[in-house]
């Protein structure tokens, strides 16, 4: 069997989340350079550029026993990619996709703002980095329109909730606090050179999926 080398692109989404887990001090808000990378801290979101600019904003929610790991949900974007790639990187815990997803964000003092479901062709399923003790991670790509709602949602938003099932018919949500996410997007945009205030959702690259998540197993 031929070894398969991962790509520049397959590997940095578990740079930056190996990052997410370090970072449980805080960071300035002004973008710390070390080394060939600048990253920063605002509210609640983290930010991450690469030498060559790939960058991502992105925020966690602790689990039981272990509050610097849980879930993490991310926007990441190239210098020439059109809108942002959006997924979750689940922490142990494998979404099954036929049951789709429900979306929703929440405005304090506002009426819950529930999104349309997402389509079988908008999510797509990836394993992501395995670490010894862990029970590994499942990383969910999200694109269409109901992702695209998300980010024209996102600025003005407190809470943003994900509801799906399990592999094994549990019902689980994972929600993100939104503290910072509007502070945390301008200095991506920033650090790249863009007008502020895009809310593009790019298309999933299959290239960035290893091709090795075969839904539940079965």
């Amino acid at each position: 069997m031929t070894m398969q080398i991962p790509t520049v692109a397959q590997l940095f989404p578990i740079i930056r989340l190996v990052l997410c887990l370090m970072a449980i001090a805080v960071v300035p808000q002004s973008g710390i350079a070390r080394g060939d990378h600048t990253s920063a801290s605002f509210g609640k979101w983290r930010t991450f550029c690469d030498a060559d600019l790939q960058c991502s904003a992105y925020t966690y929610t602790g689990v039981e026993g272990n509050p610097n790991g849980g879930h993490v949900f991310s926007l990441d974007r190239a210098p020439k990619d059109v809108g942002y790639t959006m997924y979750l990187s689940l922490d142990g815990v494998e979404p099954k996709l036929s049951l789709g997803m429900h979306a929703s964000v929440i405005r304090y003092g506002y009426d819950e703002d529930l999104l349309p479901h997402f389509a079988a062709g908008d999510l797509m399923l990836d394993r992501g980095p395995t670490y010894q003790g862990d029970l590994g991670r499942y990383d969910l790509y999200m694109s269409g329109p109901t992702a695209e709602a998300i980010m024209q949602r996102l600025r003005p938003s407190d809470i943003l909730d994900f509801e799906f099932g399990d592999c094994q018919n549990g019902f689980l949500f994972a929600n993100f606090l939104l503290d910072g996410v509007t502070a945390a997007l301008a200095w991506v945009d920033t650090q790249q050179g863009r007008a502020r205030g895009s809310v593009a959702v790019a298309d999933v690259n299959p290239d960035r999926l290893s091709g090795d998540a075969k839904n539940c197993d079965r």
